[in-house]
C-alpha cells in the first residue's frame, strides 16, 4: 500500500466518565509530511496520539496507518509505526548498541547490520553509540529513543513533546535530525508541542487542538505547505461591503474584522493576481502583508473560540 496515506484519521473521540476529552478528530499525513499537532498544555495532545498509536482505546473513530485500519489490520498497522508518547523506555545501564541490537531481536531484524549501521549514521549517534545510556545527554538520548523506532523501517513516526528540556544548540539539532529523517526515508511525522514558534520552523502543516476539537490551521483543508499561506490586513473605506465580497471569494480564508475599518484574512500566494483584480474594484486605504505567522494564527483562532 506505498501510495496510501501514511496516517489517516476519521472522526476520532474519547469520552472518559461521561466527560469529552477530544471529539471528532479527523486529519491526513501523506510521506514526507511533517504536521505539528499544537494547543495548550492539557488540550488532548497527548490523549489523541495515544489513539493513534493504539495505547489509548477510543470512543469513536477510525485510524489507518500506512493504509492498515488499526481496528482490523492491528498488526500490519502498528508494523508502519514507530511512536516516542510520554518518554522512552531506555535502559541505562546498556550501551546504545546493545539497545538498538536488543530491538532488532524483538523485531525480528537480527543480522541486518547494514541497516543498522544506516540508521546510527543517519542519527548521527557513531561517536557515542557504544557508550552507556546513563552517560548521554538528553539530545543523545533522544537521538537513541527515534533510532529505535526507525529500525522497523515504519511509514509514520509520532512523537510527543519532544522539544521539553531540550536546550537551544538540541533544538536545533532536532529541527534538522527530523527535516533529513522526513525527507531521506520519506516518513511522515506527527510532532505534538505547545512551543509555537520552534514548532513553526519544522513542521509542514498544523492542527490545533482547541475546546475539545481539531482546527486544521491555513486553509479549510490546511492541505497547503505554510510557505505558499499569506496573511493580509486591508484597510477599507466601506468596510462591510468588502467584507461581503471577499467572504464570496473560494480562494480567501478566515476573512476577520478588526477595528473599525480593516478585514484580515488568509490566501494561498498563486491567487494574488485574482486579489489585486478584486481589490481593485474596491476603495483601499492601505495594505499589509506577511508570510504566515502561527502564533498570530494561534492566538487569532483560539480568541475566535472563546468569544463565541
Amino acid at each position: 500500500m506505498s501510495h496510501a496515506p501514511a496516517l489517516q484519521v476519521k472522526g476520532l473521540t474519547k469520552q472518559r466518565q461521561g466527560r469529552m476529552i477530544v471529539e471528532d478528530v479527523s486529519f491526513t499525513l501523506m510521506k514526507g509530511e511533517i504536521f505539528g499537532l499544537i494547543g495548550e498544555n492539557g488540550a488532548g495532545k497527548t490523549t489523541t496520539l495515544g489513539m493513534i498509536a493504539s495505547l489509548i482505546r477510543p470512543t469513536a473513530g477510525s485510524v489507518s496507518i500506512g493504509g492498515f485500519s488499526l481496528e482490523k489490520r492491528r498488526k500490519e498497522a502498528l508494523r508502519e509505526l514507530g511512536a516516542i508518547i510520554e518518554g522512552p523506555a531506555l535502559y541505562k545501564y546498556f550501551r546504545g548498541i546493545d539497545q538498538l541490537n536488543y530491538l532488532c531481536g524483538l523485531y525480528g531484524r537480527h543480522g541486518k547490520k547494514q541497516q543498522l549501521d544506516d540508521v546510527i549514521e543517519l542519527m548521527g549517534m557513531s561517536d557515542y553509540v557504544y557508550k552507556r545510556i546513563g552517560q548521554y545527554s538528553l539530545g543523545m538520548r533522544q537521538r537513541l529513543a527515534i533510532a529505535q523506532c526507525l529500525l522497523n523501517e515504519p511509514s509514520l513516526l509520532i512523537l510527543d513533546e519532544p522539544l521539553n528540556g531540550l536546550d537551544p544548540g538540541g533544538v536545533i539539532d532536532f529541527r534538522q535530525l527530523i527535516g533529513r529523517i522526513a525527507k531521506e526515508k520519506g516518513l511522515a511525522v506527527v510532532i505534538s508541542s505547545h512551543q509555537l514558534s520552534e514548532v513553526e520552523q519544522i513542521c509542514d502543516r498544523f492542527g490545533l487542538l482547541h475546546d475539545k476539537k481539531l482546527s486544521l490551521i491555513g486553509t479549510p483543508s490546511a492541505q497547503v505547505h505554510r510557505d505558499a499561506v499569506l496573511s493580509f490586513a486591508v484597510e477599507f473605506e466601506q468596510r462591510d461591503q468588502a467584507y461581503a465580497l471577499l467572504t464570496a471569494q473560494s480562494y480567501i480564508h478566515d476573512v476577520t474584522r478588526q477595528g473599525e475599518n480593516v478585514l484580515t484574512f488568509l490566501m494561498e500566494r498563486e491567487h494574488y493576481p485574482a486579489l489585486l483584480a478584486l481589490l481593485g474594484g474596491l476603495p483601499v486605504k492601505s495594505i499589509r502583508e506577511k508570510a504566515f505567522d502561527l502564533e498570530s494564527e494561534y492566538l487569532r483562532m483560539t480568541r475566535n473560540k472563546q468569544s463565541g
